[in-house]
């Protein structure tokens, strides 16, 4: 059950992400696979990011060295989730749907209605 409904997200992932990238006049079909690889990662980011973000998830772990002492170490969590943030963001780039690497657009210039920010309202309203 929870495979059938994870395919289920990841498939309304790349239709939404496919829209966008028709709606831009952006999209081939070459990019079918880069598309599934940003679904999915941003399924896994999600819920990493719903781990790291619950109530009891602490920032510090404590771990047993060799030698049997202590050692304060930062959650493995965070560490996983910086990662698929990173790898997100390559994903949105290797699609051109990154802001700061539009071609003729100034970097760093956020636009209201970038498919970007539409993305990420979507996700949003998807969790809420």
């Amino acid at each position: 059950m929870a495979k059938k409904k994870a395919n289920n997200e990841i498939d309304s992932l790349k239709r939404y992400i496919r829209g966008i990238l028709q709606e831009r006049d952006k999209y081939s079909k070459e990019m079918s696979y880069q598309i599934e690889l940003l679904a999915s990662d941003l399924l896994v980011f999600r819920r990493i990011r719903d781990e790291a973000l619950k109530e009891e998830t602490t920032l510090t772990v404590i771990e047993k060295s060799r030698e049997n002492c202590d050692r304060v170490k930062e959650n493995p969590v965070f560490i996983l989730m910086a990662r698929y943030a990173d790898r997100v963001r390559k994903d949105l780039r290797s699609l051109m749907m990154n802001q700061e690497i539009q071609p003729g657009g100034e970097a760093g210039k956020i636009k209201e209605d970038d498919p970007l920010s539409r993305l990420m309202e979507h996700l949003n309203k998807e969790d809420d």
